[in-house]
């Protein structure tokens, strides 16, 4: 077990970080001689659960070019976020941090001298750029040479594809000969979808007609099948019909640029659906994503990594690649090893969790393994809300409760949740049966409440003190 650190040793380490740079020659010498070091690119989407692409398996919904994408590179059916928003999970990915450790849980900056992916590939003689959604604070943690968000840095300018491949064209173009880390975010399929809300008319999106139809979507094994929610559905199937036509047009400027093969390309989800039980929960449905890695050279095209993997390894990963030095700080660990196939596993589990988001604060902890997950709520009094309750399955929802037991119980468990809460995942992976207090399974809730406590005093976690006996 890694020894945690503390906030003086934290800090400390951070401050040190481009000052280990520099002695290294800002990684330059880490390299043979002519050799190349990866551009690299991380591309997110916005609330978007983990089997919603054509290469995922759902047949259903068009997304051509990640299709095509995902055919050159490697699928990743066992990445996770630690938390289900996506601020937090934005602060791991550039951190190699729990979003409770970085400060960046609560939508605010992270701790004053947290080191980020972009400043220490800067420091590596790396040009870096934003494109699109940003979402990260404060600011002069992520340096970027280039530029191209809202002023407040919280979405795209646009949700139109064209202007994406636009600027980046101009950030290859300011690049020039440097290896560079291109941030790249779409706002889609965040809620409001196109043409959410319209019913049942003809659908028009990016100026063509929506090829996704309602009978023709996949309803997820925690909603009920409902036209209020298949509605829903193929509006976010068209929205994210508009995120593969915004991927594909930065991506097609990279291929044009000739640089594509150069470059190390990780597209995700950064949290579930905008839907009840999934963004802003730890179920699976809000903390399981896509995630596609093309790297040719080290990534077999079409292949598949079945690895346990979380958000904070992404950082460290980045800068195995570049060849630059990993802050003792993170608490991830570089998947460089899986890539270059000298293993198949990574991480025995996988821990989230969520804090607080701008509608409520509803704290949970979780572990997951291969076949279980077990979630800690730490204030089960509190009415957990969600922005998901705007929608027009929540709303439905609640108004069939009002003569529907079934559905009565449904919008409960939205509303409030037990404690603690333990689901078989391999036997029920929409975690609809909560087997905690069921006594034959009483010994893998005791192990997995230990392992759940061992990880938060590791990690330092401010919530370990909420945590009660077990069954209490």
């Amino acid at each position: 077990m890694t020894k945690p650190l503390s906030r003086r040793e934290f800090l400390k380490d951070a401050a040190l970080a481009p000052l280990v740079l520099t002695l290294l020659g800002e990684g330059r010498g880490l390299f043979a001689e002519g050799a190349r070091r990866p551009n690299i690119i991380l591309f997110t989407s916005d609330d978007h659960s983990y089997g919603d692409l054509g290469c995922f398996g759902n047949p259903h919904v068009q997304t051509p070019n990640l299709d095509r994408f995902a055919s050159e590179g490697a699928l990743f059916t066992q990445m996770y976020s630690p938390s289900a928003v996506c601020m937090p999970a934005r602060a791991a990915i550039m951190t190699g941090l729990y979003p409770h450790t970085s400060g960046g849980y609560r939508f605010g900056p992270l701790v004053k001298g947290t080191p980020t992916l972009v400043a220490l590939l800067k420091q590596a003689g790396y040009f870096t750029g934003v494109i699109g959604k940003c979402h990260l604070d404060p600011k002069e943690l992520y340096p970027f040479d280039y530029v191209w968000t809202t002023p407040n840095w919280g979405g795209a300018p646009t949700h139109e594809p064209e202007p994406f491949g636009e600027h980046m064209k101009e950030f290859l173009a300011a690049a020039g000969d440097k290896p560079f880390l291109l941030y790249a975010n779409s706002s889609d399929p965040h809620r409001r979808w196109p043409n959410e809300g319209q019913g049942r008319g003809v659908r028009m999106v990016m100026g063509k007609k929506s090829p996704h139809t309602m009978d023709k979507v996949v309803v997820p094994g925690n909603l009920p099948d409902i036209p209020e929610v298949r509605e829903d559905l193929v509006c976010y199937y068209d929205a994210i019909w508009q995120l593969d036509a915004t991927f594909g047009a930065v991506w097609d400027e990279l291929v044009n640029s000739k640089r594509a093969d150069d470059t190390l390309t990780m597209f995700m989800g950064d949290n579930g659906i905008g839907l009840p039980m999934a963004k802003t929960t730890v179920y699976l449905a809000g903390v399981h994503l896509p995630f596609i890695l093309r790297w040719p050279g080290v990534v077999k095209p079409g292949s598949r990594v079945d690895a346990k993997c979380s958000f904070i390894d992404i950082a460290p990963t980045c800068l195995d690649a570049a060849g630059a030095p990993v802050p003792r700080t993170m608490q991830g660990r570089s998947f460089l090893p899986l890539l270059q196939g000298k293993t198949t596993k990574h991480r025995d589990e996988i821990f989230v969790s969520h804090t607080d988001h701008a509608v409520s604060s509803y704290p949970a902890r979780g572990i997951i393994t291969d076949r279980w997950q077990y979630i800690y709520n730490l204030r089960p009094e509190v009415k957990f809300e969600s922005d998901a309750r705007g929608s027009k399955t929540f709303r439905t929802m609640v108004k069939l409760s009002e003569n529907d037991p079934a559905m009565a119980e449904r919008v409960k468990a939205y509303h409030y949740r037990p404690r603690e809460e333990l689901y078989d995942i391999q036997a029920d992976p929409w975690e609809q049966k909560n087997l905690a207090g069921k006594p034959e399974h009483a010994k893998v809730q005791k192990e997995l409440y230990d392992r759940l406590r061992a990880k938060m005093t590791e990690i330092k976690d401010p919530w370990l003190n909420r945590m009660k006996p077990l069954g209490t």
